[in-house]
């Protein structure tokens, strides 16, 4: 897939796209448990679903901030966080359900999308980091575009 030519304006892709080459395997990863940290939740480790503070930690390093309590992957649908999207784009945060309506979720970055399915870039992805999760459009929950406060 090529990158759009707003590419430059999502600054937090080169970030997720350059943690591809790194080890975010489970097992004690000091990266999970500093996302954990970034994200406000010193203590906690890769035993704990980390979708949420992977791309919290993310979007804080390029000034953004998460929504509240960003462990819960479902509050980066919160209608006060983001501008919502209708469709997808690239680069903007996919929370997708995982499982029951209303239940557990899922989030990440979008990579790439056709009328079906999205894929995301995410961490605890088949307990790493990965751009291959794929999900039918069905399932997505929402679309949002981090944007600063001011």
């Amino acid at each position: 897939m090529s990158k759009p030519d707003k590419y430059t304006q999502i600054p937090w892709m080169p970030i997720a796209l350059s943690d591809l080459e790194e080890d975010w395997r489970e097992g004690n990863n000091p990266k999970i448990a500093q996302a954990f940290i970034d994200c406000g939740y010193p203590g906690l480790t890769d035993s704990t679903a980390w979708c949420g503070v992977y791309v919290g930690s993310r979007l804080l390093r390029v000034g953004i901030r998460p929504p509240q309590a960003p462990a819960w992957a479902r509050n980066y649908s919160d209608p006060d966080w983001g501008i919502g999207l209708a469709d997808p784009m690239y680069g903007c945060v996919v929370n997708v359900e995982r499982g029951e309506p209303g239940g557990d979720s899922h989030v990440g970055f979008c990579v790439d999308f056709d009328d079906k399915y999205v894929r995301l870039l995410g961490g605890n992805q088949t307990n790493d980091v990965t751009d291959s999760y794929v999900v039918p459009r069905s399932k997505v929950i929402s679309y949002k575009l981090p944007i600063k406060e001011s």
